[in-house]
């Protein structure tokens, strides 16, 4: 199936077809591609076997783990992990805390008659009693690169007695100048070792620690790494049936979906009419969506007008309530159903960049309401990156957008998709 990948360029329709099929099972029904891996830790103790320690350590996550990266982000001194998993969060960096870590050695190769990057060369470092080897490979496990950096945990060791690399093409070489708790490059041909600078990694470094945040249940806050166009989302007003995201361009909108008869929702709008002062600082414009059948319409806007946010209330009918289907669909899978509340947060632009399932904390709102306001123009995600940068952007594909928006009358949004689908760089999902 599609372990057996073509060796020509035109793929099979039985290849193809497979592909469908797994997308299928993963995106419409639920399923694990490879059986829902979580992380696990092995200590190493020194005579060649490992004890799983994942319970005494953070890492122990019920993510559907797929590959771990290697990189002192901060460059003190101590590996940081980068984890990757195919459920949300798709990506956590775990920050080296670790106090009285030991001793480090960190290297980077340049080759000059082999492979610049010195992909395949092998180190071997040892400093007291102790022998340390490494090769900088160039990938490592599923879709995973960890820094070309070679960090060589040390322990007590007090020094550094020699350095060696086996380059590519075979050759040895010894280098000189080496310290214990040093950063340096190694060029192929040199035998001397070039000290580098600290990376100014202040952002990282003043963070102060913090524990793991606590998992609040029936909330989750979903962050999109790249924002959905929806200034011509329909959003029926009672007294307008047509109106769009578009009408309140400049200002950040809140579409939340509530019922009369849902508890959280009353609660929702409770927590919201006591922090009002604090969201209209942000200009916050809060469009409560009913999801009562038509006999509860009065009901429902009697009751949020109680509340006070009743100015730009409306009903949710079954063509708004099929696009936002079709939003989350784009934005967490497959799923089967969402919960009420559930709340889509749009920028001022009109697009949509954090979807909310359960009642929102104001203060999170908040949180992201600043993020919003403190935004560079054309920066993409309310998910911050810390003193990375995004050297190849990854684009949306528009294809399923398009296509479901086309099949329940969304003309103009669907025309917004497909516009989108088209542009440079952009991948299509067909």
């Amino acid at each position: 199936m599609t372990s057996q990948s073509p060796t020509e360029e035109v793929e099979s329709d039985a290849y193809a077809n497979a592909w469908a099929s797994i997308q299928n099972l993963v995106r419409e029904q639920g399923a694990s591609w490879s059986g829902r891996e979580s992380n696990r830790s092995w200590l190493n103790l020194g005579d060649g076997s490992f004890a799983d320690i994942s319970n005494l350590t953070a890492a122990e996550f019920l993510d559907d783990g797929r590959s771990t990266a290697y990189s002192d982000w901060d460059d003190d001194g101590r590996l940081d992990i980068i984890l990757r998993s195919r459920t949300a969060p798709r990506l956590r960096v775990l920050h080296n805390r670790v106090q009285n870590g030991g001793s480090f050695l960190a290297v980077n190769l340049r080759g000059t008659t082999s492979n610049r990057d010195a992909i395949g060369a092998h180190v071997i470092v040892q400093a007291d009693a102790m022998t340390c080897r490494q090769t900088l490979h160039a990938g490592e496990g599923y879709l995973c690169q960890s820094s070309k950096r070679l960090h060589f945990g040390l322990g007590k060791a007090k020094s550094v007695d020699e350095v060696t690399v086996v380059w590519p093409n075979g050759t040895s070489e010894s280098f000189s100048g080496v310290e214990i708790n040093g950063r340096f490059l190694l060029v192929e041909g040199s035998g001397r070792a070039e000290p580098s600078a600290v990376s100014n990694a202040d952002s990282l470094a003043a963070l102060a620690p913090s524990p793991l945040p606590e998992i609040k249940e029936g909330v989750v806050r979903i962050p999109l790494a790249q924002k959905i166009p929806l200034a011509k989302l329909r959003i029926p007003a009672y007294d307008d049936a047509e109106r769009q995201v578009g009408s309140f361009t400049g200002k950040p909108v809140l579409i939340n979906l509530w019922g009369t008869d849902c508890l959280n929702c009353l609660r929702e709008y409770n927590a919201f009419q006591r922090r009002r002062a604090d969201l209209d600082r942000f200009g916050l414009v809060i469009v409560p969506m009913s999801t009562d059948p038509d006999e509860a319409r009065a009901k429902a806007r009697e009751m949020i007008a109680k509340y006070g946010f009743d100015q730009h209330a409306g009903q949710a009918d079954s063509r708004f309530l099929l696009a936002v289907e079709a939003l989350l669909a784009e934005v967490v899978g497959a799923f089967a159903g969402s919960p009420l509340p559930t709340s889509l947060l749009l920028d001022q632009k009109g697009h949509l960049v954090a979807v909310y399932q359960g009642p929102v904390h104001v203060q999170d709102l908040i949180r992201d309401l600043r993020t919003l306001k403190q935004q560079r123009p054309g920066q993409g995600s309310l998910m911050g990156h810390g003193t990375g940068r995004i050297l190849n952007p990854v684009r949306r594909g528009y294809g399923i957008l398009y296509q479901a928006f086309s099949a329940i009358g969304e003309k103009e949004l669907a025309a917004v998709m497909r516009s989108n689908q088209r542009q440079p760089g952009s991948r299509s999902n067909h």
